[in-house]
């Protein structure tokens, strides 16, 4: 392959790529809403939980209006009983009369308790008077704790009621408490699988997408100057192979370009938002980071680190590269370039059946036991590993070593068929058939 006229050929078509004005605007206009859209997120989430986190508690009086003959207990010990004790010190005044009444008057800024009879057994609700703001933060917080202290004192009248000897009370009102362990490494956790499922669809998603644009892109551009009556001038020059093969490489670069300038702007988005929300409410981190970190520790040493986010973002670049280089292949296979509609299905069809085996093969491997090298097997095979290498990466699912092996093996198989359009495209430079058969490519291959 003629290294100059390779150069020649990417160059030229990579910059004829980013210049187009779609190019830009679209990889201008994503950037943007996902920076700001980060910016915002946090921004608004963080903003929420300080003000949550910095409410506090003000109840002073809380009226109760018993319906049901058993009395008001001594909210104010439960709420130290359990654990509330800046709602030790609310008053806690039995009233009677109509809600609306007392709504309208004493309880008109303040919290009203109505317990009442149920079907089966009882029920509290928890009233605010007209004059109070539930929708702000401290109301909010209010009424949390006030649900708490609702629930166990009403529990407790009732057990006062129930005719229980002194032991039985005490082993009613004693406190249990719970504790979950897993045996085993099994099931990690439905967190790791539902956190892997949602990044293979992510995946699945921007693969198909991109394909979708760049693939169709590349597919018609191989084979352009098949139809040109200058194409034995130009290859004077320049040798079919690094024709074809500065095309693709210049389509999969300005399509990597794009999606490596969208995950920066994403890490922007999210870096600004967290200086906006360390300088505006004093937090030492934002919500979204705190979401992070709470799943990265989910997940301990195995899932969620920067080595491993770096080796997910590199899988899902080599694994996009993987696909569109068989556009490349499929356009290598045309006479003309209107005819790329034809051949679409030699790299959509792989992308929908690798995604189709590797949601049908996971569960059954789980919940049957059969096929249970398949899960790692998926993760190598370059059709479905463009879809489940980059999250069984992040999750900690794979082994760093396995992971790289994985890249590696994408790598290679894109070289593989990098070498196989080349030699097609060579092959058939001057096909004059109307329809290129599996014979004639491998007549192609087989030419020097």
């Amino acid at each position: 392959m003629k290294s100059n006229g390779f150069w020649k050929v990417f160059s030229f078509n990579f910059r004829d790529r980013v210049a187009n004005n779609r190019y830009k605007m679209s990889t201008l206009i994503v950037a943007l809403l996902l920076m700001v859209g980060v910016f915002l997120l946090d921004t608004i989430l963080s903003g929420n939980a300080a003000e949550k986190d910095a409410s506090v508690y003000d109840v002073k009086e809380v009226y109760v209006l018993d319906e049901t003959g058993l009395g008001i207990g001594d909210y104010a010990a439960y709420a130290e009983y359990a654990g509330y004790e800046e709602a030790k010190d609310t008053l806690f005044t039995e009233v009677t009369g109509d809600v609306e009444e007392l709504l309208a008057g004493d309880a008109a800024s303040g919290y009203l308790f109505v317990q009442k009879k149920a079907e089966e057994g009882y029920l509290i609700d928890i009233v605010t008077g007209k004059d109070v703001d539930a929708s702000s933060a401290v109301v909010k917080k209010n009424i949390s704790i006030l649900e708490e202290l609702a629930v166990v004192g009403l529990r407790n009248q009732v057990l006062m009621h129930s005719q229980l000897t002194e032991a039985q009370m005490m082993q009613a009102l004693f406190p249990v408490n719970t504790e979950v362990v897993t045996i085993g490494e099994a099931d990690n956790n439905e967190m790791m699988q539902v956190t892997r499922n949602i990044t293979s669809t992510i995946c699945v998603v921007l693969i198909y997408f991109m394909v979708l644009v760049y693939g169709n892109s590349i597919c018609s551009a191989v084979p352009s100057e098949k139809t040109s009556k200058l194409v034995e001038q130009m290859l004077m020059s320049v040798s079919p192979r690094s024709l074809v093969g500065g095309k693709i490489l210049a389509g999969i670069a300005s399509c990597t370009m794009q999606m490596v300038l969208w995950i920066v702007c994403l890490i922007g988005g999210l870096v600004l938002g967290e200086a906006q929300v360390v300088a505006k409410y004093g937090l030492e981190q934002g919500y979204v980071t705190q979401l992070l970190n709470s799943i990265s520790e989910a997940f301990g040493m195995n899932g969620f680190s920067p080595l491993r986010i770096f080796l997910c973002v590199v899988a899902f670049l080599v694994g996009m590269a993987f696909y569109l280089s068989l556009a490349g292949l499929a356009g290598a296979t045309l006479t003309r370039p209107e005819n790329a509609g034809n051949v679409t299905a030699i790299f959509i069809f792989p992308l929908i059946i690798a995604y189709i085996i590797m949601l049908t093969v996971s569960p059954i491997s789980k919940y049957t036991g059969a096929f249970e090298t398949m899960p790692l097997l998926y993760h190598l095979i370059p059709f479905t590993s463009a879809m489940s290498l980059p999250s069984a990466i992040l999750v900690g699912e794979l082994s760093i070593p396995l992971a790289l092996l994985g890249i590696v093996i994408n790598i290679l198989f894109f070289g593989v068929i990098f070498w196989i359009a080349g030699k097609i495209y060579q092959g058939l430079l001057f096909f004059n058939g109307a329809k290129v058969g599996f014979k004639d490519m491998l007549a192609a291959m087989k030419r020097k």
